[in-house]
Order: C-alpha cells, then sequence, then structure tokens
C-alpha cells in the first residue's frame, strides 16, 4: 500500500541505454558502485570488509605504514555509494568528521559529518553537504546533486551475554585464497570440543570440576606416571565470557582465532608464556574488540619475508635444545632466508610472507612457533615448514611439529584508550630486518629477564593466532596464500596526516567516474545503436493505441539530427527533423502526404550534424483498414 493506504499502482518501463541523451552521455559507474576512498585521519570500518588497493599494498609491505591508504572500488571504510549514475558530479571530496567528543575508549560515537566538494586536490571548494543526523543513527542520505548517498553508522562493540565486562566485535568474514586454487597446499590443526590438543580455541563457556570432593571432579592424577597434561580435561576450561556463544570458534575450519581465546594451558597448544602462569592481564590487553582486519600472506617472494623470533612450545626444558624454557626464543642459531645460520645469535627466522592491518595501513610484526623436540616434524630447525601429520601411530600429538604463527597489533594503547596497554609498532622492513632495531626482539629479550610489565605489554599485542599445518600430498609455498580476516571496527581517533587533527577524515575523486555529458565520441558510437523497432514490421506493435493507428519506432537517435526514409528505389518517402532531448521518433508508417505506405524494405538514413550517418534497412507488412465499429 502507499502511504495513504491506497493500492500501489503498476507502471512499465521500458530500461534503455542513456548514451543518446545530452548530446552524449557516458554512464562511469553502475547504481550501488562506490569510489575509491583514501584514508587521511582516523581509523574503523563502519562494518564494512575492507580491501586495499594492490599499490597500497605494495607501498606498506616495502615500507611498513602508510599514512594514506586507499581501497578498491566497493571496499573502503565510509559507504559513498552511486545512486544516480546519470548525474555523478566530478570533483575532489573530502568527508571529515566534526562536532564530538570521544568516548572513553576514544570513540567518535556521535560524530556528524561535513563533505566538501572542490573542482581538484588542493582547488577551489565547489560545494558542501553536512550530515542530517550523526553517525550513531544508521541513516542513508542521498545527495541528489552528487548523484550519491552517504551512509556512515558507528557500529558499536557489545558485552557477551552474561559478561558485562568484556568487549567484543562483529565478525564480518574470514576467507583463505590459493593463488592457484589447485595447490591448496595449507590446512591447519583444526578445533575442536575434545579433551586433546585439536581443542585449541577456549570459546565457549566450559568449566570443568576442580574440587576433589565434589562427585563430579574432573582433574586427573597429575602424579600418576602416565599422566598426560594435554588429556586432562582441567587443562581445556574455556575462556569464559571472552566468546561464549562461539561467533570466533570456527573461523576457517577453527583454524584461525583470536589470542584472547587461544589455548596455552597443556602441551601441544599454540601459546607458550615466558614463565607466566597467570597471563590473564595479557588476555585482557588482547580483547576481541581490539582485534585488526588483517591479509596474512605466505609467500615464497622472499623478499616479502618477516624477521621474526622463533618461540620455543616444548613444555620440558629437558627435552628441548639448548634447553630453552617454553616461551622463550628458540636456543638454536638465528638462520638466514636460505634456513642457515647466519652468526647474529639465537632464536631469530623468517616467517614466509607478511600481515598487513588494514584499518591503520601498517605492516605488523609476527612471530611463529616451533616444538623443538619434534625434530622429524621439521620442530627444531628455526623454518616456518610445518608438516602434514598430526598425530603418530601411536596417538601421540604430532601437530605438524607445532608451527604456529602470531600476527601483532599496531597501536593498540593509544588507538582504543587502553592505558594498561601497548604502543606496538609497526613492522618497517629496514629497522625490523636488524636484531638491534627489531622491537619484537628487543621486546623478547626484555621478557627473557623476566619483566612482568614486559610480557603484559608483549603478550597483549597479539592479535590473532593462526595453527596452520601442511596439507597431505601438497609442497609447501607452491602458491600464494592469503588469510583474509574482517572485523568490525568502531570509527576513532587516529592521526595519519594529522590533516583533521586526528578525527576520521576521507578522500575520494570522482573524476574518472562521473558523468560525460555532451560527448562526441560517445555519439559517434551512438550510431551503432540506432535501430527501428519492431522490426521486421507484422502489421502490428505494441506502440499502437488504435485500429486505425499503425506505428514503429526510431530508437536510440542522438538529440539533433535528420532522418529520411528512402524506398528501395531511392524515392524520399518522408523527412524528419529532430532537435528534442528525447532520443527516439514515432513513425505513422505514412510517407509525408499522409497516406500509407506500401509494405516492402525502406531505407532509414540518419544525418547526425559533426558526428556521422548511417542507413538501418526497414521491412513492413502493412494491415488492411479495419473500420468496423468506426
Amino acid at each position: 500500500l502507499n502511504y495513504d493506504g491506497t493500492a500501489i499502482a503498476s507502471v512499465p518501463g521500458v530500461p534503455h541505454n542513456p548514451m543518446p541523451e545530452a548530446d552524449g552521455t557516458g554512464q562511469n559507474i553502475a547504481y550501488g558502485s562506490s569510489p575509491i576512498i583514501t584514508r587521511l585521519d582516523g581509523y574503523g570500518n563502519g562494518n564494512r570488509s575492507l580491501e586495499l588497493t594492490q599499490a597500497s599494498k605494495d607501498y606498506i609491505i616495502n615500507n611498513g605504514y602508510m599514512e594514506t591508504p586507499s581501497y578498491t572500488l566497493g571496499r573502503g571504510p565510509v559507504n559513498i555509494k552511486v545512486v544516480d549514475p546519470l548525474n555523478v558530479v566530478d570533483g575532489y571530496f573530502e568527508c571529515i568528521f566534526n562536532d564530538y567528543a570521544t568516548s572513553i575508549t576514544n570513540g567518535a560515537d556521535t560524530a556528524s559529518w561535513t563533505i566538501n566538494r572542490y573542482d581538484v586536490k588542493g582547488g577551489t571548494l565547489k560545494d558542501s553537504y553536512t550530515s542530517d543526523v550523526t553517525i550513531s543513527s544508521d541513516n542513508e542520505q542521498i545527495i541528489p546533486d552528487w548523484g550519491v548517498s552517504v551512509q556512515i553508522y558507528q557500529n558499536k562493540y557489545f558485552s557477551p551475554e552474561g559478561s558485562p565486562a568484556e568487549r567484543s566485535t562483529d565478525l564480518i568474514s574470514a576467507e583463505i585464497n590459493f593463488a592457484d586454487s589447485s595447490k591448496r597446499w595449507m590446512t591447519f590443526v583444526q578445533d575442536n570440543d575434545a579433551f586433546y590438543p585439536t581443542n585449541w580455541i577456549r570459546s565457549g563457556t566450559y568449566a570443568p570440576e576442580t574440587d576433589p570432593t565434589d562427585p563430579a571432579y574432573e582433574c586427573l592424577d597429575d602424579t600418576q606416571p602416565g599422566y598426560r597434561d594435554y588429556i586432562d580435561p582441567c587443562n581445556y576450561a574455556d575462556q569464559n565470557g571472552a566468546d561464549n556463544e562461539k561467533r570466533f570458534a570456527k573461523l576457517l575450519g577453527g583454524g584461525v582465532a583470536p589470542h584472547r581465546v587461544a589455548g596455552y594451558e597443556a602441551s601441544y597448544m599454540p601459546m607458550a608464556y615466558y614463565n607466566y602462569n597467570n597471563p590473564s592481564p595479557a588476555k585482557d590487553a588482547s580483547s576481541i574488540s581490539y582485534l585488526p582486519s588483517v591479509d596474512i600472506v605466505l609467500t615464497a617472494d622472499q623478499s616479502k619475508w618477516t624477521r621474526c623470533p622463533i618461540i620455543e612450545l616444548g613444555r620440558s626444558s629437558a627435552l628441548n635444545v639448548g634447553g630453552a624454557e617454553p616461551g622463550e626464543m628458540r636456543k638454536s642459531p638465528s638462520v638466514g632466508k636460505d634456513g642457515n645460520p647466519d652468526g647474529t645469535g639465537t632464536g631469530m627466522g623468517w616467517f614466509p610472507g607478511y600481515a598487513i592491518d588494514l584499518e591503520s595501513g601498517a605492516r605488523l610484526y609476527m612471530a611463529f612457533g616451533e616444538n623443538s623436540f619434534l625434530v622429524a616434524e621439521n620442530g627444531s630447525d628455526m623454518i616456518w615448514n610445518p608438516t602434514s601429520n598430526l598425530i603418530d601411530n601411536a596417538g601421540t600429538p604430532l601437530m605438524g611439529g607445532m608451527h604456529p604463527v602470531y600476527v601483532f597489533s599496531y597501536n593498540n594503547k593509544t588507538t582504543n584508550k587502553y592505558l594498561p596497554g601497548y604502543d606496538h609498532p609497526a613492522y618497517i622492513p629496514s629497522q625490523a630486518e636488524n636484531n638491534a632495531t627489531n622491537q619484537l626482539y628487543q621486546d623478547m629479550l626484555v621478557i627473557e629477564s623476566n619483566s612482568i610489565t614486559q610480557k603484559r605489554y608483549t603478550y597483549g599485542s597479539i592479535s590473532w593466532v593462526a595453527y596452520p599445518m601442511l596439507q597431505e600430498g601438497q609442497d609447501l609455498l607452491s602458491t600464494d596464500v592469503t588469510i583474509s580476516l574482517r572485523v568490525n571496527k568502531e570509527y576513532k581517533n587516529f592521526v595519519a596526516t594529522g590533516e583533521n587533527g586526528g578525527k576520521p577524515m576521507y578522500s575520494w575523486d570522482m573524476s574518472d567516474i562521473a558523468t560525460e555529458t555532451g560527448s562526441q565520441d560517445r555519439l559517434v558510437d551512438v550510431l551503432d545503436m540506432i535501430n527501428v523497432v519492431p522490426n521486421p514490421y507484422y502489421a502490428y506493435s505494441d506502440y499502437e493505441k488504435s485500429r486505425l493507428d499503425s506505428r514503429v519506432k526510431i530508437t536510440n537517435l542522438p538529440e539533433k539530427c535528420t532522418v529520411k526514409i528512402y524506398s528501395v528505389n531511392g524515392k524520399l518517402v518522408r523527412t524528419f527533423k529532430k532537435d528534442s532531448p528525447i532520443t527516439s521518433l514515432d513513425w505513422d508508417l505514412n510517407n509525408h502526404k499522409g497516406i500509407p505506405i506500401a509494405g516492402g524494405v525502406y531505407l532509414i538514413h540518419v544525418d547526425a550534424p559533426d558526428v556521422g550517418e548511417v542507413i538501418v534497412k526497414f521491412f513492413g507488412g502493412m494491415r488492411q483498414i479495419d473500420l468496423q465499429g468506426i
């Protein structure tokens, strides 16, 4: 029903190509599309899945950080959508968040926005629009003069059910892409709920009974000779309150998870904290709400590899190479990209790839683990090269030699206004490839000196954990792999260029996608579109309004043209001089004297001044005049 309660009437519409209109119209972008958007200041995505342009990715990989990353069409942090493709204006646009004070978590919750349109970047201001409401309301504001709509909404973090002190966010997507889909060489230790190391993600609400006097007591007796900690139910308590509904438990089949819910309590878990019996402060600092949207890329291109610490995951120092404690850097010599000792000390190697934070534009520090006791599973060679063996023939865990991957955050403390947190820097290759200026290596040395503060800082900066393995029958790094993890991020203050004082600010240029009018080149193409409908004409068309009416349309005509209709022997039958924005004209199948034409073939010549000419053949089969009932 309509707003007034009346029935909605159906109206027929005939789709058409707008190219003949306005002396040559070019539609350069489709309805619903968005321009390439560049971040100038600020942080966040409004629950939108981001994708960087390849140029931005390349810059970040090589330099470690980009103040002005750009996002591909339709994958930017604000929703600028084309709603009128025939009226998209050109110019350079800047969207500025204003009129707000940040929340206690640095959120721009009550911001308004202003969009300024300039003729060119740094040029003359043409016009401006401001938001009707703040971004706390999910409102799509249409700007007819520009042919676009603007929808910017602060999708807030939330407290998981039953956990008012915890903060979480929405998962947007988790994908894995193999550049060559026939070489799917990577799989994962996939999480499940067994009392076994495959249960490595602590999402959910399971809490074992730990009271020995309770008949439901679940813990195994650790004084028994055959005790194995990795099958003890009491080592599989979930991180109650962090992800009770298991929103993040099955990313890529349970192969990737937030550090907040990654297991550490028993052997073969992907996390091992150095001499840190209660890592709760670090877990709190790696709240799910702090997760960045990331691309984790594995590649054989050594120029893109990440210099990183390798963490000892074996739980018994007596069995580990060099007597390394769990959570320490490996005690084996550091290696170069060729896997051979490089003479720079111990504990450092190369992860074959990189990670990028899509919101901040930073390349991220990384690390990976090894269990040096698992020599036969490549667990002691200082190279990221997991095997395909999950367990041995006796059921003992192998986990491919344990090669979990750790992705660190960037500027967590400042971005989220989390005072106990830590601003872990971006991975700048020119600095991080040297141990003396590799921040993570230096932080690990402080951790190994037993600094509780540094443990909270560094472990609290781990955002994502992946637990990969080699797919049986495949070759390691046989094709590039991209793991794309996207989460909702609130809009926050974040100083990039500083042009808006750190308040969110975005730009885009519509020059390449603005609607073209008055295009001579378009009109030349229009000549190939000119047609007669229907053709052939078999004594009837839908355009006719009565039994006495005979009618066809000559379509896709330029605004100014001359149409001449000839018989096949060259006799002029009818002439039309057109000068109107309507792109078609009706021919009543009469000659210039108003006499109906005879059935047969006709030649329709269209001449558009300064553009060109075209001839269209037409066949018409005429009917006898029907005067019945007249």
